[in-house]
């Protein structure tokens, strides 16, 4: 049994000290969430450095009551000092990415990888002068669960994000150029997304996702969308 009040280790049973001195490593000051009915935060570190701003997202943040003039007031003049026009860029295009990619209930990781190719796509993007940031975001998500074989359809992302399905398509095709690989769309990755949908048995959605993998590798329906040939694939097995 550890005794963190007199820094030893002792055995339960007969009560012999086996260690004299244990150092606690735990921490030594309490946490307090943010949405405590105090709203103070006593953790005595601040957030991880981030190279992507300018400022390695170490500037001052004034916190105060939401409404109040002043605050709002002295929130406006700290954000004009301590960012850039692409810092602030970055910070609106990070937070739509954490926002949207909740809603659309993505993973940490893929939430990183859209920022870092946000990051990407902001520090070259003379050609993307006129986008707004929203599109390019709602682009970049689209990428994203692409590489992570996130079965999303652009419909889906247009409901959660509200930009034009137009407007994310010409964006998606604007920044091509600065993502390095985009793996095509397949039957059995859509297959898997409708089979858990469904609510399939498992040897169902194992055997749709064979048939998927079959029509894939066959080359069956190459000229079909592949939601069609998921499709397809699910109402053989069942």
């Amino acid at each position: 049994r550890y005794d963190h009040q007199q820094g030893t280790v002792n055995c339960l049973q007969c009560g012999l000290v086996l260690e004299i001195g244990y150092i606690d490593h735990s921490q030594e000051w309490r946490n307090f969430a943010e949405g405590n009915s105090s709203g103070t935060d006593r953790r005595r570190t601040g957030g991880v450095r981030d190279d992507r701003y300018g400022d390695g997202g170490l500037s001052l943040t004034i916190s105060g009551s939401q409404g109040g003039r002043q605050s709002s007031g002295i929130n406006q003049m700290a954000s004009r000092i301590n960012h850039s026009d692409d810092s602030k860029s970055l910070h609106k295009g990070n937070r739509l990415i954490d926002e949207w990619g909740n809603s659309l209930s993505l993973k940490g990781n893929s939430l990183n990888k859209a920022k870092l190719q946000f990051a990407k796509i902001e520090s070259g993007k003379k050609n993307l002068k006129g986008r707004s940031v929203e599109s390019i975001v709602a682009a970049i998500i689209y990428v994203v669960t692409r590489q992570d074989n996130i079965p999303i359809k652009p419909h889906d992302i247009e409901s959660a994000t509200h930009v034009d399905i137009k407007e994310i398509k010409s964006a998606y095709k604007a920044i091509k150029e600065y993502v390095e690989h985009i793996p095509p769309l397949d039957a059995p990755r859509y297959c898997q997304n409708f089979c858990n949908k469904l609510k399939l048995p498992n040897d169902v959605s194992k055997a749709a996702f064979e048939i998927a993998s079959n029509i894939k590798e066959k080359r069956y329906l190459d000229s079909k969308n592949p939601r069609t040939a998921a499709a397809v694939a699910i109402y053989m097995a069942t």
